[in-house]
């Protein structure tokens, strides 16, 4: 394996993948060649990454807008669990 200035310290513990801290941690969750993407692309910035359920919001949030027929607030509430208030508020992005 070639190490590369961005991979991190190799780690002397027991850890699944021999890097220390968040590094490991990312190469544990995503893998080791797009940790490395990830490293070159955007090492030394801070990068805001939404935690899953903001995520999911949004991505709800965008479908509630894509099936919008302009009155269907009842039935889109009913989909996705959520008032017409709440369904009114997306559409008119007051999300």
């Amino acid at each position: 394996m070639q190490e590369s200035k961005n991979k991190g310290i190799k780690s002397q513990d027991n850890s699944t993948n021999g890097y220390q801290g968040v590094f490991g941690e990312i190469v544990d969750t995503i893998g080791e060649d797009t940790a490395e993407k990830l490293s070159e692309n955007f090492g030394g910035e801070h990068v805001y990454i939404p935690k899953a359920s903001e995520h999911q919001r949004l991505k709800r949030n965008m479908l509630i807008k894509r099936e919008f027929d302009g009155c269907n607030y009842r039935e889109l509430g009913r989909k996705y669990s959520l008032s017409t208030r709440q369904i009114h508020n997306i559409v008119n992005n007051r999300d």
